[in-house]
């Protein structure tokens, strides 16, 4: 699951491989520790398991860097300027964040973001805001990507390979949405597995403001908005349709009956949507999807910095015991 000496720490899709990123940065590919120099900004495995996405640099602008999952010493891919790789469901484009150049440390141009076409080897920019997300397709003709309008507060969905674009969600129908309450930007878009609900979040925009998530079919422009002192800062949906969304200190869980305010961080769904594993001052623990308030200590586990689900879930294992 996870254990103490690494900045992060996460599986690849092949529950064989792992990646870690120890105290100085690096990056370490296990179980061969194959390692890639740093300091690594962000990492994305490819959902089909054979590359990952690699962003790193000690001076502005940052690098992605392809590798081949099995031989990560060994001759890389494509490398190009860029951060934040987010993969579509069939590891065919990547998304990325690109730099402004000249510019302080930090900063990404706010009018636009790159894809890659992985089987092309072909970069190219689109027009939008970040963030973005790559919604399920359908049909397979295109893999549909998902981001927020020029107005930033419509959602809008295109096809990456330069096609149309249209309006998914309004402004006005979040704002039906999300009633009175005064909301900062959207800073996270994340689709169901299903592809029928999507998950909107927004900061803080001043003193006054709320953060919060909204969970809308945009098939029917409906939907639900939960409202917090703080701002969202992952959103993680089970394989079952409910949704984990962190903010800070606590997490909050959005399920069919309601919404739930859970005493933990960095919280993630097991595969199988069955369990729940958090971070707490005492440790993690996990708690089971249909009594998550009732979460069981993990042994040992106060000393982890990280810790992660690994592998599709035995159905008729219980790891809710206290020593998993």
């Amino acid at each position: 699951m996870g254990g103490a000496g690494a900045q992060a720490f996460a599986w690849a899709p092949d529950a064989v491989h792992s990646v870690l990123i120890d105290a100085v940065g690096a990056l370490h590919v296990l179980p061969q520790d194959r390692a890639f120099p740093g300091p690594i900004l962000g990492i994305a495995f490819s959902p089909d398991g054979t590359r990952v996405a690699v962003c790193s640099g000690r001076s502005w602008p940052p690098r992605i860097t392809l590798l081949p999952i099995g031989s990560i010493d060994g001759q890389a891919g494509p490398s190009f300027e860029g951060c934040e790789p987010h993969w579509s469901a069939d590891s065919t484009y990547l998304a990325y964040r690109l730099p402004s150049v000249p510019a302080p440390y930090g900063t990404y141009d706010d009018s636009g973001f790159g894809v890659l076409n992985t089987r092309l080897v072909a970069r190219f920019s689109i027009p939008g805001s970040w963030p973005m997300a790559w919604a399920p397709a359908a049909d397979r003709t295109f893999v549909p990507l998902t981001d927020v309008g020029a107005d930033g507060r419509s959602i809008e969905i295109m096809d990456p390979r330069g096609g149309q674009r249209r309006v998914l969600l309004t402004a006005r129908a979040l704002r039906a949405i999300i009633g009175n309450l005064h909301v900062g930007p959207v800073d996270l878009l994340s689709w169901s597995d299903d592809g029928t609900r999507l998950a909107i979040g927004f900061g803080l925009g001043g003193p006054d403001s709320v953060g919060g998530v909204a969970d809308v079919d945009p098939s029917t422009g409906e939907g639900r908005f939960v409202a917090d002192r703080g701002a969202p800062t992952r959103i993680s949906w089970s394989s079952r349709g409910s949704l984990l969304v962190g903010f800070g200190d606590h997490t909050r869980l959005l399920g069919a009956s309601g919404s739930l305010s859970l005493a933990v961080r960095d919280a993630t769904w097991s595969s199988d949507g069955r369990w729940i594993l958090g971070r707490t001052e005492g440790g993690w623990t996990v708690a089971s999807a249909s009594a998550p308030l009732a979460a069981r200590p993990i042994q040992g586990s106060v000393a982890w910095i990280v810790a992660s689900w690994c592998c599709p879930a035995d159905p008729g294992i219980d790891v809710g015991g206290t020593g998993l």
